[in-house]
């Protein structure tokens, strides 16, 4: 009985992100193989989260991941998923909810995450249709970067147009 249950917490800590106490990156593949059709993928990444660490430390940073970990929590749905994408991104698999689900989301989480002391964040966001998941995840990379060439602070929304594969980013 003892070693089952030590079995069982073992499994659970390495499935977590100690740090923000999101799902871990050795998780990735298998939550990302339950995207499904009309799923929001969305990638977030802290705004100048390289400079946090350079002028104020790492244990800033690290407070700052631990900080944004917890709300992201606190915003989700029952069904959605975070994962520690690695350093300080996040990965978010929105379970149904369409751009306008992504949308509510992340206006929640910029409503419970302004006023705190600690960078901004930028997101992309892509929703699965008649993709692959991997192949959405790429679409929310794409409208990341998007995001935060336009300033930072801000999301994008990456579309497929067509067959062809070109993406249109809208905002």
């Amino acid at each position: 009985m003892r070693s089952s249950a030590l079995t069982d917490e073992l499994i659970r800590a390495a499935a977590t992100d100690p740090l923000t106490g999101l799902a871990s990156r050795g998780e990735l593949v298998r939550l990302l193989g339950l995207v499904e059709e009309g799923d929001a993928v969305v990638l977030l990444d802290l705004d100048e989260f390289k400079a946090l660490n350079d002028v104020r430390g790492h244990q800033a940073g690290d407070d700052a991941l631990a900080a944004f970990g917890t709300i992201v929590r606190e915003v989700l749905r029952s069904g959605d998923v975070a994962i520690r994408y690695g350093g300080d991104e996040i990965l978010l698999v929105l379970t149904r909810a369409g751009s306008a689900g992504a949308d509510a989301t992340l206006e929640r989480l910029c409503a419970r995450w302004s006023g705190v002391d600690h960078p901004t964040f930028s997101a992309g966001v892509a929703v699965c249709h008649h993709s692959t998941p991997t192949e959405t995840l790429r679409r929310a990379d794409k409208a990341l970067y998007e995001a935060k060439q336009r300033g930072r602070n801000r999301w994008s929304h990456a579309e497929q147009v067509g067959a062809t594969g070109h993406l249109k980013v809208v905002q």
